[in-house]
C-alpha cells in the first residue's frame, strides 16, 4: 500500500465512526518498515489503536528489537503480535 492508500483507508474507517483500532499485517509489515511507522503515526493522530502482527524476522538479538521497536513504542502501539509456530521459526 502506499501512504495515500492507507490515509484513505484510515479516513473512511473514521467515518463509520464504530472502528477504533487497526493492526498493520499480512505478509511481513516490517518489510515497509518507514510506511508502517508513518501509518501507525497517522493512525494514533488519528485516535485509533494500532497493532502488528510479524513474523520477527528482525529480532535477532536485544539490540536489533529495541532498535526496530523503539519508534514504535514512542508511538504507543497497543499490541505487537509475534507469529511463533512451525511455519515461523518454531521454537526458536
Amino acid at each position: 500500500m502506499t501512504i495515500k492508500q492507507i490515509r484513505t483507508v484510515l479516513e473512511e474507517s473514521n467515518n463509520i465512526g464504530t472502528v477504533r483500532e487497526t493492526y498493520f499485517e499480512g505478509g511481513e509489515p516490517f518489510l515497509f518498515y518507514p510506511l508502517m511507522v508513518e501509518g501507525i503515526r497517522l493512525a494514533r493522530s488519528m485516535g485509533f489503536k494500532a497493532g502488528i502482527v510479524s513474523n520477527g524476522y528482525w529480532s535477532t538479538c536485544l539490540e536489533d528489537a529495541e532498535l526496530w521497536l523503539g519508534p514504535l513504542a514512542a508511538l504507543g502501539i497497543s499490541d505487537l503480535s509475534v507469529s511463533d509456530d512451525d511455519l515461523h521459526y518454531g521454537d526458536r
